[in-house]
Order: C-alpha cells, then sequence, then structure tokens
C-alpha cells in the first residue's frame, strides 16, 4: 500500500492551509493511499545545534520527537509540505523541522548513503498559501522546500500555492483551491 505523509506547519489546526493539505491527502486516500498527518507546531523539535554530529553515522545526536519524524518520513512514499507563509518564508515550525534534517542531508552528502534509508523513488508536494498578493510571494519558500526535497531525493511532484489568503475561510470562498487540493492528492498516485 502506498503511503502519503502529509507534514502540517500551519498554526492554525483548521487554517486555510490545514484545509488545502487535508483536502490533498482525501484525494490520495480515494486512491488507496494510507494516509497519516503530523501537525509539526504540536510537536517537540529543538533547533538544529549544527554540531556535525551526524557526520558520523547520519544520525541526529538530539533526542526529541525529530526521531519519530524521521522514521514516519522513512515509511512514506511520498511527502506533502504544507505551510502558510509568514514574513515570505515557511513556519518556524517547519523551519525547525527542514534544519533538523541536516542529519538526512549528511547521510547523502557525507556518508553516501540513501538519506531516507532507501533507494524508494518518493514525491513531495509543496502547499502554501500567503495574505499578501504578488508573483513572487512565495519564492523563497519554493526554494527552501526545493532544497529540501532534493536533499532527501524527493522528487519536486508539484505545488499548491495560493496568494491573497489569510483570513479565516479564506480558502473556502476560492473558486478552485480545494478541488485543485483534491486532485493533485489523486494525482501524486498515477
Amino acid at each position: 500500500m502506498i503511503r502519503v505523509l502529509g507534514l502540517s506547519g500551519s498554526p492554525r489546526p483548521d487554517g486555510n492551509t490545514a484545509r488545502l493539505l487535508k483536502r490533498c491527502l482525501e484525494g490520495a486516500a480515494c486512491r488507496g493511499a494510507a494516509i497519516k498527518t503530523v501537525d509539526l507546531t504540536g510537536l517537540d523539535i529543538a533547533a538544529c545545534r549544527h554540531c556535525d554530529g551526524c557526520f558520523e553515522d547520519g544520525r541526529c545526536i538530539i533526542e526529541d520527537d525529530m526521531q519519530e519524524l524521521y522514521e514516519e518520513m522513512k515509511q512514506a512514499d511520498s511527502i506533502v509540505l504544507a505551510t502558510p507563509l509568514q514574513f515570505m518564508a515557511v513556519t518556524a515550525h517547519v523551519k525547525l523541522f527542514m534544519d533538523r534534517c541536516q542529519a538526512l542531508w549528511a547521510r547523502k552528502h557525507i556518508l553516501g548513503l540513501a538519506p531516507l534509508g532507501d533507494e524508494n523513488s518518493r514525491r513531495g508536494i509543496f502547499i502554501s498559501t500567503g495574505g499578501r498578493k504578488g508573483a513572487r510571494i512565495f519564492d523563497g519558500a519554493r526554494l527552501s522546500v526545493k532544497a529540501l526535497f532534493a536533499s532527501l531525493d524527493i522528487q519536486y511532484f508539484g505545488e499548491l500555492l495560493y496568494p491573497g489568503i489569510d483570513a479565516e475561510g479564506d480558502i473556502d470562498r476560492h473558486p478552485t483551491a480545494l478541488t485543485e487540493a483534491f486532485d493533485m492528492g489523486i494525482r501524486l498516485l498515477d
């Protein structure tokens, strides 16, 4: 069975971005995928110390909730990362998660190992909303997510990025967003 892991970095449990993630995962589930959502805001993830302890064996020396999250990522066939923009970037919880993937980067670039422990061809989707409007508001966050996925050997499969979505329920008033999220989840299993 195909496993799809949704990572939510939204501080609002039922906010606009979290609702998009939920719809995307529902699309994957309707095609038979086993889905799981992890709320990054509810985890105890410490900041990366950049101590290079992971250079020894590819394992982060910090014992916190990230250890379990590494295992969840290894078991996933696809990962959907969802975060609203805050100051044109991912939320602090997502940034903590990304920085702690340094151990997986070390597995690949220092130790020459598969970052997630196997050669599985994973796909990744980036979902985001931003309160501002503009052609380039997602550029910084997109670059960070693409760098993360590349470091983890996850194919950047697609993105759903919605500017001008800020107030509670804005995503429900968007004419196509929730349908597009559902359809992206379906396509993830093609």
